[in-house]
This record gives structure tokens, C-alpha cells and sequence, in this order.
């Protein structure tokens, strides 16, 4: 009886097949689109220059906050104390379905 082998598949194949399956799987949307089957070709361009768009819009946003960060960087802290939260709150509110503009005007001069 003879064996037969399954033919070894080129380091090339083996790549687009991991990159095909690493794309379907992808959580960045529009991925799969692009190796979907049965797509036609302007519609997998299309998804190619979305990604591609999106990709550079977001390096060229972030290398812009990233250089201005390195010119001025700044800390901000901020300090909670939350005995100060301890706020009494009206345990009752009623609305008005009308406001009395004069009683308005009254309260914020």
C-alpha cells in the first residue's frame, strides 16, 4: 500500500493563508471585507483605502500629540477628599411647568 503525502505548501502560501486568517479574525473592522470571498475587487479597494486613510489619520493625530506633549508637557493632579462629598440633598423638589421669568431674573443677578 502506498502512502500518500499531502504536498507541502510553500512558505508563501502558508503566509497569505495565516495573514487571510488573521484578517477574518481581526477585531479592526473592515479587515475581513478586505479577504472576504466573493467580493468584487472595487470593493475590497475600497475597504484597503479606508483602512489605509484611517491608519494615517490616527499615526499623523497621534504623532501631533505626542509632539506637543514633548514641547509643553504638563501634569495635572487632581485630589479627591471624599468627606467633602458628604452634601446634604433636598429630599423633595418640585417644577414648575411654567417659570416666573421675575423670580429668575431675581436669582441670578
Amino acid at each position: 500500500m502506498k502512502h500518500y503525502r499531502k504536498p507541502k505548501s510553500s512558505f508563501r502560501q502558508r503566509l497569505i493563508s495565516h495573514i487571510k486568517y488573521g484578517f477574518t479574525i481581526s477585531a479592526f473592522h473592515g479587515m475581513n471585507h478586505v479577504v472576504a470571498t466573493k467580493r468584487h475587487i472595487l470593493e475590497r479597494i475600497l475597504w484597503i483605502s479606508i483602512i489605509t486613510a484611517s491608519l494615517a489619520f490616527g499615526i499623523s493625530k497621534s504623532y501631533t500629540i505626542y509632539t506637543h506633549y514633548q514641547k509643553s508637557p504638563s501634569v495635572v493632579n487632581v485630589e479627591l477628599n471624599s468627606n467633602d462629598w458628604l452634601a446634604e440633598f433636598p429630599s423633595l423638589t418640585l417644577c414648575q411647568s411654567k417659570l416666573n421669568e421675575v423670580a429668575l431674573k431675581k436669582l441670578f443677578k
